[in-house]
Formats: structure tokens, C-alpha cells, sequence
């Protein structure tokens, strides 16, 4: 089916509330003049400058950031996240779901931050067990060290 011109002039309008947003936070930069780091800095600093609804309430979660040793004997960081009853009284979580977090970004952008809601929400909803790990990101690590640390930090998960 044919559309009409007026209808396709309609879908290349933005939306209003995307463009109030867009407006608020000023020109992206143009990522292709600029280093993986500096998107990496770049992503961080938009995220903080986006409106959005207050965070939810996470009063049931308990993080903790911690390191995983890899196959090289470096230390990657990664965050727990855990439901209170569990931290409270110190008893293992028997039964209890556990996920293990890789953040997105192609194993080149992101961090445990950008996941930080999600993992909660998982934690919170599921009463699951959440283990989020941060990386190393190339091109600083070339390939492999960031599927190297995703398969250490899940042996990691299962032996400790």
C-alpha cells in the first residue's frame, strides 16, 4: 500500500518530547573524530544529562564491589548485587537465581554502570543473585582479554 506524500512528511518530523530532550542536552558529538575513551566519557557524561523519572526505590538490594582474577593474574572489577534477607542473616542464597551481567558496548563501550537499574530490578523482582562484571575493553585489550574475562569471571561464578 501507497502512502500518501503527507503521511511520509509526517514520519521525518521529531517527535516533541524527543526533541525537548535533544534540545536540553545540546549536539551529540560526532564519535567518529574521536577515541573509544573519549566515547566511552562522552556516553557517561549524556547519560547523567538525560531527564528521566526518579529511580525507583532499591531499599531490598545491597551491592558490593568486588575483583575477579583472570587467566593473567590481573584483577577485573565487578558489582554484586544481593537481595537485604540474604546480607541480613548471612545464610547462602539456596535456590535462589543467579546472573551473571556482561554489559553491552561490543566489548569495546559501556561499564557495570550502565546496567546498574537492570541488575537491581533483577535483584529486587527476582530475589536473584547478580554478578556484573566490567571487562577490559579494546582497543586498549585487543581480542581476546574481554571474552577471556567474560569466560573466567563465569568459572569464577561456579568455583569462586
Amino acid at each position: 500500500m501507497l502512502r500518501g506524500t503527507e503521511e511520509l512528511e509526517a514520519l521525518s518530523r521529531i517527535d516533541p518530547q524527543l526533541e525537548q530532550i535533544l534540545q536540553h542536552i545540546g549536539p551529540l558529538p560526532d564519535i567518529t573524530q574521536l577515541e573509544p575513551a573519549q566515547i566511552r566519557e562522552a556516553a557517561k557524561l549524556r547519560a547523567r544529562q538525560l531527564p528521566g523519572p526518579a529511580a525507583p526505590d532499591f531499599n531490598n538490594v545491597v551491592t558490593e564491589d568486588i575483583t575477579i582474577p583472570t587467566r593473567d593474574q590481573q584483577m577485573i572489577p565487578a558489582r554484586i548485587y544481593r537481595p537485604v534477607k540474604a546480607a541480613a542473616d548471612g545464610s547462602p542464597l539456596d535456590g535462589s537465581p543467579l546472573i551473571l551481567n556482561f554489559h553491552g558496548g561490543g566489548f569495546v563501550l559501556g561499564g557495570i554502570e550502565n546496567d546498574d537499574l537492570v541488575c537491581k530490578n533483577w535483584t529486587q523482582t527476582l530475589g536473584a543473585i547478580v554478578v556484573s562484571v566490567e571487562y577490559r575493553k579494546a582497543p586498549e585489550f585487543k581480542f581476546p582479554y574481554g571474552v577471556h574475562d567474560a569466560w573466567d569471571s563465569l568459572k569464577w561464578v561456579c568455583h569462586g
